[in-house]
Order: structure tokens, then C-alpha cells, then sequence
């Protein structure tokens, strides 16, 4: 049986792009989102989890953080500090293969979630795993059902989240975005997302104006590691 992350069955791809365009229509995406990965990672990989959200103080979140408590939000078994050798091991336990390793030590790795491919982020710090990004290609007709599936399997697992949007500016604005919500991300105009906090972790998905959905789980010690990559 194949292993399960957001309750969706994931499955191992091969590192030969070509492979993956074999095994199903969505997989010449994966360019896109290596081209997605390599700029987010350029770009220190700083943004929030999810949009529009008033961040809580770096300072404050961490001293919030209960460092015998449990970690709050995990995906494919990996765990925050661990080392890079223990989540190669944890990722490729749930089928994902190791891709490549950018600069600085974080490492890119390819799956399938729900039969899509997937690449995935894991960022380090001082303090071992800080960070993990998972970013599915999505096309048109997909994007906002695979966004749904996700929201729903997270708030299975953790409960409704703390914060929920779905807004829409001009000209989609007061009910006129119906039916035309692709049309209003591509533009910019749309900001669709979720976010949950806890214990000094954040855990967030959104769509992108590229119809990627991105999920973001986030340390209690990646705020400072943030902070060390912008200077």
C-alpha cells in the first residue's frame, strides 16, 4: 500500500524528468516547479506561509515555543534539527527520491502527491531541519480542487485553521469572481490561502499567481534562520 502524506496516496517518481512525463499529463510541469524551487530558494525562501497574515514578532514566537513539546506539524515523517542524512531518509521512506542539493546545504527532493508530481524543499539552519516546502503543479481545471483537498485534509488533521481567506480584488471583487478564479490569481487578483499556528510553529498553503499550491511547514527556530539569510 502506498504511503500517505495529507491523507493522499504518495508515490516514488523517478529523477529522469522523462519518466515522469510518462506516467501522467501533469508531469511536464516539473519544470515549472524547479524553476519555482530554484527562485523561492534564491529568494531565501522568506515569504509568509500563507498571505495577508499579521505576523507574530520573531522574538515572541520562539520564546512561546515549549521546547519538550511535541512537534505540532510534521510532513513524511521528517522532524525539526534533524540532519540532512535523517530526512533523506525520512523523505525517501515516503517515496520521495533525492534530486539535487542547492547552495547552503538545502536539499530538493521529487514525489507524487494524489497522483501529481511534487517537488519538495527541506531547508536547514544552525539547529538542524528549519523548514519544509512542498509545491504541486496544478493546471486550470485542477488548481482549486487540489487546493480543497489539501485544506480539508490538513484541518482532518489539526483542526479548522487559524486563518482562511479567500478575496478577491477588482474587477473580481463583491461576487464577480465566480467562475473566473484562475483568471483572477494568474492577474494577481486573488489571495487564497490557510494558515495554522501552535507552539511557536506555522504551517500555511496557498495558491500561487503560477496555479502552484504551495504548502509551508515552518519551525519554531526558522524565524531566526530568516533572519540569518537576509544579512
Amino acid at each position: 500500500m502506498a504511503n500517505r502524506v495529507f491523507g493522499w496516496p504518495l508515490r516514488s517518481v523517478g529523477t529522469d524528468v522523462l519518466v515522469l512525463r510518462a506516467a501522467c499529463a501533469d508531469c511536464p510541469n516539473v519544470h515549472t516547479v524547479f524553476s519555482f524551487a530554484f527562485l523561492a530558494l534564491s529568494a531565501q525562501l522568506l515569504g509568509s506561509p500563507a498571505p495577508a497574515l499579521a505576523e507574530t514578532p520573531a522574538t515572541a514566537a520562539v520564546a512561546a515555543h515549549d521546547e519538550a513539546s511535541p512537534q505540532s506539524f510534521a510532513f513524511a515523517g521528517t522532524h525539526w534539527g534533524a540532519s540532512v542524512a535523517e530526512t533523506r531518509k525520512a523523505l525517501a521512506d515516503h517515496g520521495f527520491d533525492f534530486e539535487q542539493e542547492a547552495d547552503g546545504g538545502d536539499l530538493v527532493f521529487l514525489g507524487q502527491l494524489n497522483e501529481r508530481p511534487a517537488i519538495v524543499i527541506a531547508l536547514f539552519g544552525e539547529k538542524g531541519l528549519s523548514k519544509i516546502l512542498v509545491s504541486v503543479p496544478t493546471e486550470d481545471d485542477s488548481t482549486m480542487n487540489v487546493y480543497r483537498e489539501m485544506r480539508q485534509a490538513l484541518s482532518g488533521q489539526y483542526g479548522a485553521p487559524g486563518l482562511d481567506v479567500e478575496r478577491y480584488g477588482y474587477p473580481f471583487a463583491d461576487g464577480h469572481h465566480v467562475g473566473y478564479e484562475i483568471a483572477a490569481l494568474r492577474v494577481g487578483k486573488a489571495t487564497i490561502g490557510a494558515k495554522w499556528e501552535t507552539n511557536g510553529e506555522a504551517l500555511g498553503i496557498k495558491i500561487t499567481d503560477a496555479l502552484i499550491v504551495s504548502a509551508h511547514y515552518e519551525s519554531p527556530a526558522w524565524a531566526a534562520e530568516a533572519e540569518r539569510r537576509r544579512q
